[in-house]
């Protein structure tokens, strides 16, 4: 049984077909009637059980449709079988048969079936088991279905053939002179078709391994493919929308056209009258061998195709050779915006590009004539030009790598763009108003590049080998321009001008640069331009000018030519020129390290030149040696110096003119690796009749120090001189700053500073002495009158009777005596004054004494010894130095009293140690330094002062100090102080050790001051002492020390920091009775000065014996 589905699916595919079959033929709406209408009839006898029946060996007729001549008498839906029959003939009366299979049995002869109205087979089609083969001939129609398929039927088609769904034309052959349509994934199979009508593939049908011949068209659309076909064509075959060729073998000797986007797959294509491509169709990986015009429209592309065109071959619009292997027999052209892609062309033929097409990244090897027209391009293409190759109107060269062996010309406006150019033993001739543009142009041994009428080099860099040529002295204008030349071969500039180095590349010419050429000419000139370097090693002979007006020219071969330096520009080299000019701006190095440019001629330089001269520690120079005569209009001499070690005065010759020379260097400068040498070379220039001398003299080293111990070291190292390991270390130092720094370490500062720390140390004992006879004297002295009040005890006061007045006694007891101790420690810093530095002090040290009070002479007398010893640390920092100063001491003092009057002295005599410890470190040395010396301090001093006791003071005012008494004591004092350092002697690993000479130093102080002491009756036994005065200094107030270098007798004085002159002091001391014998107390000491403080702390305790 059959539903309704056939024919819906016949109906949509129908449909889906009409419209392109109505626009083939006007016969196509009968056909399609016809097989709705068959449809019809077979959806009516569906509804019956499908039958089979045999046909008769003696039917009645020869009719399908008359069920008498079937076996079972009815007509067959399924299968129709055909065995012996004396009726081979047959025709359909119906207007529509559907059947499912037509089998032929073995033995069967050989029917023929006269199809007038509609045959639909369905099923299995036509089988057949017999030796002989059936026909079909069609003046109806015939519509295969499903899979069905038309076996080795012999088919004449004189109305109507379809294949639907995937039926197939299976083995048949089929002869057709009306439509013959393949719908759905029908497939031609094997079939032998000669179509004599329209011939179509429709969907995604094939032609399958089918052996087609057509005469009238053959279309394939949508999906549809040639497959494995083997197609001659000799009317119009084309492939719409994305059919495909397939793997078809195709023989066109008609119009062949791929449209849309159709491609031509892998087939193998003959094309003996036109082959097109359009819109976006491809050629695929196809095989065309094409004796006739072949042409790729629109954006069509040849895709991955191999192609050997006999006859035109054109690409149009935007199509594209893509990836295609092309062999060009005939012609080949690309116009519009077309490209060869990344094609493989092999030309035999003329080659064409035209319009804006370009050559893209194609590799094209070309055996006849390669043409660029209008404003095309040669891309990124790889080209063997073998025969010519030529660029006319705007055309470019592109980016293109091009192999010349043959003729290559640039025509009118053309350039060689950005292209890599071998010009291989032939000619690159520029003409017209052409340019290089920016390639690179290598010529190697026989090739020669010509420019001619307007051409221009632009900025093209050209390498001319060995055996190549270079030739400009065709041009019809002034000269050219290229970016830069290079090589082995020969230049010939005729009487033209060569203008190079736009492209700032730097190259050397070690071939000859001339004048003549292929139209000869003198007087060729040379312009350097630019930021690179153009090197001549060559003997080059062109006569003209040679001017350098940007970056550098280097001969190290020779010139006749005279060269003008210009401003930007450099001439360099050892080589030999024509003569020399040097203008406001331009410089010149002689050689390439140190070497001698030679001037056969004069040499002049203006105002604003440079003339750099290199030099070396071995005394050798560059230099400019002329044989005519030098004019010097000013300019500067600018010495670069090597590394090396300078010797003073030293002379170098840097320029000799035979002819003489006449005017000055206006200036003579070091560039900055000649102060890396030394900072006390200074060049300066002489001249005499035919020479200019460089002489290096020594500046004093003195010239760079700033204070008066800077100059005064610098002094005595420069009396060193020369081979002394410090003079030579100071010598090579670069910089004013490093020089500074060698003179600081070397100087031995400390030495003199430690003075101003001995003068500070020997105030800490003077100052525990006054302490100790500034005290009241202990009461009551032996024989001194004192007040007390007398009584007895009858009469003790009563509230009847007075109190008592005190009475005068006179008291008698044994002498008294004490012993006391003072710890002190003292911080202090003396500043630097702009020529020494601060030097830091930490002193500690004690003191003790033993004195005895009596009555002399009408007044209260005091005598004492005490002993101590003192130990400072010395530090000055800022020249790597330390050291300390220790000092063992005695001394003698005394006081009188006379009522308020108290009058004191004693002297100090101390024996004094020096250590000292010097860092020597400066750029390029580094050493230590020690030394201990001894020597001795005496001073003597005295004080005068006042005692003015008050029992009441303002204090009384304050509450709870009603009972505060004081006691003011103005004073002065005097010092007179002598210290003396014995010689020193400083050991180190080199001469930078110092020898000292012994000196003694004189001061003197005096101090104005009051005293101030307290006492609280409310809080007995503590007494609160204070002291403020000025200080003030005089004699050896900046010590100085005399000493030489190890070795040396020049000897130079170096000062320490300063004493202050003037000072303020301060001190203040709290006392406690511990008992009538003992008394303990700490006080805090001050000085404060322009340059230096100090600050004290101390300890004592008094014990008192009577």
């Amino acid at each position: 049984m059959r539903g309704t589905e056939p024919l819906n699916r016949f109906l949509r595919d129908g449909a889906r077909s009409m419209g392109r079959i109505v626009n083939v033929s006007a016969a196509r709406p009968k056909r399609l009637v016809v097989a709705l209408l068959a449809f019809a009839s077979f959806f009516g006898a569906g509804a019956a059980h499908a039958q089979d029946a045999t046909w008769l060996l003696n039917p009645g007729s020869n009719n399908w449709n008359a069920a008498g001549n079937w076996t079972p008498a009815t007509v067959p839906s399924n299968t129709a079988g055909f065995g012996a029959s004396n009726t081979v003939s047959l025709t359909f009366s119906a207007s529509s048969t559907s059947i499912n299979t037509i089998q032929f049995n073995a033995g069967a002869p050989g029917y023929t079936f006269n199809v007038v109205g509609t045959l639909n087979i369905n099923g299995m089609g036509i089988v057949n088991n017999s030796s002989n083969t059936p026909s079909f001939l069609l003046n109806g129609a015939l519509a295969f279905f499903n899979s069905s398929t038309a076996g080795n039927a012999a088919i004449t088609n004189n109305n109507s053939l379809d294949f639907f769904n995937s039926s197939t034309a299976g083995n048949s052959t089929i002869t057709s002179a009306s439509a013959l349509v393949f719908h759905d994934g029908s497939t031609a199979g094997n079939a032998k078709i000669t179509s004599n009508a329209s011939l179509r593939f429709l969907d995604s049908s094939s032609a399958g391994a089918a052996s087609i011949t057509n005469n009238t068209s053959l279309d394939f659309f949508n999906a549809s493919t040639a497959g494995n076909s083997s197609i001659t064509s000799a009317s119009a075959l084309v492939f719409h929308d994305g059919s495909i060729a397939g793997n078809a073998k195709i023989t066109s000797n008609a119009s062949l056209r791929f449209l849309d986007s159709s491609s031509a797959g892998a087939a193998s294509i003959t094309n003996n009258t036109s082959l097109d491509f359009f819109n976006s169709s491809t050629a695929g990986n196809s095989s065309i061998t094409s004796a006739s015009a072949l042409v790729f429209h629109d954006g069509s592309i040849a895709g991955n195709a191999k192609i050997t065109s006999n006859a035109s071959l054109r690409f149009l619009d935007s199509s594209s050779a893509g990836a295609a292997s092309i062999t060009n027999n005939t012609s080949l052209d690309f116009f519009n915006s077309s490209t060869a892609g990344n094609s493989s062309i092999t030309s035999a033929s003329a080659l064409v590009f035209h319009d804006g097409s370009t050559a893209g990244n194609a590799k094209l090897t070309s055996n006849a004539s390669l043409k660029f027209l209008d404003s095309s391009s040669a891309g990124a293409a790889a080209i063997t030009n073998n025969t010519s190759l030529d660029f006319f109107n705007s055309s470019t060269a592109g980016n293109a790598s091009i192999a010349s062996n043959s003729i290559l010309v640039f025509h009118d406006g053309s350039t060689a763009g950005k292209a890599s150019i071998t010009n291989n033993s032939s000619t690159l001739s520029f003409s017209d108003a052409s340019t290089a543009g920016e390639a690179i142009i290598i010529t190697n041994d026989g090739g020669v590049v010509n420019f001619v009428s307007m051409a221009t080099g632009g900025k093209a860099r050209f390498i001319t080998n060995t055996g190549g040529r270079f030739d400009i002295s065709a041009l019809s204008s002034a000269g050219t321009t290229s970016g830069s030349i290079e090589g082995a071969g020969r230049y010939f500039l005729g009487s033209k001008a060569l203008t190079v180095g736009s492209n700032n590349l730097s190259t050397m010419v070690s071939g000859v640069i001339s004048d003549g050429g292929i139209v000869g000419g003198v007087g060729g000139s040379l312009i350097k331009l630019g930021t690179g370097t153009l090197l001549l090693t060559g003997a080059n002979t062109f006569t003209g000018p040679t001017v350098v007006g940007g970056g550098i020219l280097e001969v190290n071969g020779s010139l006749v030519s005279a060269v003008t330096v210009n401003n930007g520009g450099t001439l360099m080299g050892s080589g030999t020129i024509g003569g020399l000019s040097v203008m406001g701006g331009g410089t010149v190095l002689p050689g390439d390290a140190i070497g001698t440019l030679n001037v056969n001629g004069n040499a002049a330089f203006a105002a604003g030149s440079t003339f750099q001269v290199e030099v070396n520690a071995a005394g050798q120079n560059d230099k400019i040696l002329a044989t005519g005569k030098a004019t010097l209009s000013g300019g500067t001499v600018q010495v670069i110096a090597d590394p090396g070690t300078y010797s003073a005065s030293t002379r170098y010759t840097i320029l000799t003119a035979n002819g003489g020379v006449t005017g000055t260097f206006a200036q003579l400068s070091a560039s900055a690796n000649f102060a890396t040498g030394s900072i006390f070379l200074t060049p300066t220039l002489s001249y005499d009749a035919n020479d200019v001398f460089l002489n290096l003299a020594q500046a004093p080293f003195t010239s760079v120090a700033l204070t008066r111990n800077e100059i005064a070291t610098a002094g005595a190292i420069q009396a060193l001189g020369p081979g002394n390991r410090i003079f030579d270390a100071v010598f090579a130092q670069t910089t004013a700053a490093n020089a500074r720094q060698a003179y600081d370490a070397l100087s031995g500062e400390i030495h003199a500073s430690a003075v101003t720390a001995a003068f500070e140390d020997q105030r800490l004992p003077r100052e525990a002495i006054f302490d100790r006879l500034s005290q009241p004297a202990e009461t009551p002295v032996l024989g001194a009158a004192t007040t007390m009040t007398g009584t007895y005890a009858a009469d003790l006061p009563s509230a009847k009777g007075p109190a008592l007045a005190p009475v005068a006694v006179r008291m008698v007891q044994p002498r008294l005596f004490g012993l006391w101790g003072q710890g002190f420690g003292d911080w202090g810093q003396t500043n630097g004054d702009h020529n020494a530095a601060k030097l830091s002090r930490d002193t500690g040290g004690f003191i003790i004494g033993a004195d005895a009070e009596r009555q002399l002479w009408n007044g209260d007398w005091r005598f004492g010894i005490a002993g101590g010893y003192s130990d400072d640390s010395l530090k000055v920092s800022a020249r790597g130095s330390s050291g300390d100063y220790q000092s063992i001491f005695g001394s003698l003092y005394g006081k009188a009293s006379y009522g308020a009057i108290d009058l004191k002295a004693g002297a100090i005599l101390a024996a004094t140690n020096t250590h000292t410890r010097r860092s020597i470190v400066f750029p390029g040395f580094a050493d230590a330094a020690s030394s201990s010396y001894g020597g001795y301090a005496a001073q003597g001093f005295g004080e005068l002062g006042y005692r003015l006791p008050f029992h009441g003071t303002l204090w009384s005012y304050v509450p709870g100090l009603e009972s505060l008494s004081a006691t003011y004591e103005p004073f002065l004092q005097g010092a007179i102080l002598h210290i003396d350092q014995n010689r020193y002697v400083e050991t180190a690993l080199t001469p930078a050790a110092l020898i000292g000479a012994a000196r003694g130093y004189d001061f003197g102080t005096t101090t104005l001051g009051l005293r101030t002491q307290y006492q609280l009756a409310r809080l007995p036994g503590f007494t609160w002492t204070s002291l403020l005065g000025w200080r003030h200094a005089f004699g050896d107030t900046i010590p100085k020390v005399n000493q030489t270098f190890v070795g040396s007798f020049s000897s130079f004085t170096i000062a320490g920091v300063p004493i202050d002159r003037d000072a303020f002091v301060s001190q203040t001391t709290l006392d406690y009775a511990v008992s009538q014998k003992v008394t303990v107390g700490v006080s805090y000491s001050g000085q404060y000065g322009k340059h230096a403080t100090d600050s004290a702390f101390k300890g004592h305790v008094d014990v008192s014996f009577w």
